[in-house]
């Protein structure tokens, strides 16, 4: 892992273009406010900074204790990927030898990432895709909350299940070719109880298949892909920012713009634990903790004077980024050029930053560090605490906790299976 890393830095400072950035040194301990912000000045998207000169966000620095990278086994497999992947003209992943997108693909497609490749900033995007899929069965209660400078406003509550059958580490039957399934269900409140959404992700460059249940119809409806940028269930966020990013890759235009250090919070500066659940198939389930103390907001924190929705007890850690622009092949994608925070480990995306499509700047969206190890020490997943949108023309925000008591996350979960991710499914799960 480490020798992936160096190689990435020594290619950007050979580029010129990519050298990170020499920042002011911050020291660990160090509480950074109005008064001394411009010490991580150089450490923080620009909009992060302006949180903080203004006073709505107030950073406390630490650094890692554990390592932050993927288990070797992860690394090995990538480690046997070099040389063997590419992209094709629409951004597809393909093999060399054949020219076509192999059925199944485990480890990082792109181990060694070079600053000076023109494709290197979809080839990044594609090894997010580990980070993103690396779950297998995931199951977790959901919770999409609106928030304003007044306080909580509203929430719709349900559960999330996905089934990943790329980068798993076995091959899994998969005859439709879908790179993945997701299965939302609404349980809250009345008026959205019941509401259920089926989407396919297939692994060339068809467009998503999406149906849709409504309890008031009693039916299952085709529904189009094309509105994943519109926002979900009438929040600040869109289907596509999920986990930052839930699009499509062959759907943008990618470049990558730099290498460069940023502060990441982080709710645990060591391994979260995760516990046993059921056994699965073929598998061992795993659960996000239940003493996870998971993230606290400003709203939650007596005689907090900040912003309501920016966290309040993150420690807030350096970490290595690749910065990777987006941009929409869609002319009616309602966001514009997006840039993208993504850790140079482990290819989680930590920070995007988003534009309208005439080039003004938008939204802040934001997640923390986390990974969960498990108890034979031969798994990690990621363990998130939060997702914040952040509107800075609306000044309002909505979040989503992540792993916290109130919501243990199951991987590789035995209640997810195979036949639940079809339209009959949908059907059965809607009444």
């Amino acid at each position: 892992m480490r020798s992936l890393q160096a190689a990435g830095i020594v290619g950007a400072l050979a580029l010129g273009l990519g050298a990170p950035h020499v920042a002011a040194q911050a020291l660990p301990g160090t509480t950074i406010n109005q008064t001394n912000w411009q010490q991580v000045s150089d450490l923080l998207p620009g909009s992060v900074v302006d949180w903080v000169r203004k006073g709505d966000l107030t950073l406390i620095l630490g650094s890692m204790t554990d390592e932050v990278a993927w288990e070797p086994a992860v690394m090995q497999a990538s480690e046997a990927n070099a040389g063997r992947y590419d992209v094709d003209a629409g951004g597809n992943l393909i093999e060399r030898a054949s020219g076509q997108r192999p059925p199944h693909t485990y480890g990082f497609p792109f181990p060694h990432i070079d600053p000076t490749d023109a494709h290197a900033g979809i080839k990044i995007m594609w090894n997010t895709s580990l980070a993103t899929y690396k779950f297998g069965r995931l199951y977790t209660p959901s919770a999409i909350n609106w928030i304003g400078r007044g306080g909580f406003e509203r929430a719709v509550r349900g559960q999330v299940q996905s089934m990943a059958f790329d980068f798993q580490p076995h091959a899994l039957p998969n005859p439709d070719g879908t790179e993945s399934r997701d299965l939302f269900e609404a349980l809250s409140p009345a008026s959205a109880e019941g509401i259920a959404a089926l989407t396919w992700r297939y692994m060339d460059n068809r467009p998503d298949s999406v149906w849709g249940y409504t309890p008031a119809l009693r039916r299952v409806r085709q529904l189009t892909a094309a509105n994943r940028s519109d926002p979900y269930l009438g929040s600040d966020l869109v289907q596509d920012d999920g986990l930052l990013w839930l699009g499509k890759h062959q759907s943008f235009t990618w470049k990558l713009a730099e290498a460069r250090d940023v502060l990441v919070g982080a709710v645990s500066t060591s391994y979260v634990h995760l516990v046993p659940g059921k056994q699965g198939v073929d598998e061992q389930e795993w659960k996000s903790p239940a003493d996870f103390p998971g993230a606290r907001l400003g709203l939650e924190t007596p005689g907090w004077s900040g912003a309501p929705w920016l966290p309040t007890n993150l420690i807030w850690v350096r970490r290595p980024v690749w910065i990777v622009e987006g941009y929409p092949k869609d002319p009616y994608y309602n966001y514009g050029r997006q840039i993208f925070y993504v850790d140079r480990s482990t290819f989680k995306i930590y920070y995007k930053i988003v534009y309208t499509p005439s080039g003004e700047y938008w939204k802040t969206i934001f997640n923390d560090l986390g990974l969960g190890v498990t108890a034979d020490g031969q798994e990690r997943q990621v363990v998130s605490a939060l997702l914040v949108a952040v509107d800075s023309r609306a000044d309002h925000a909505s979040y989503t906790k992540g792993n916290a008591p109130d919501f243990i996350v199951e991987y590789h979960s035995a209640r997810v299976l195979p036949e639940q991710f079809t339209v009959g499914g949908l059907l059965r799960r809607g009444k």
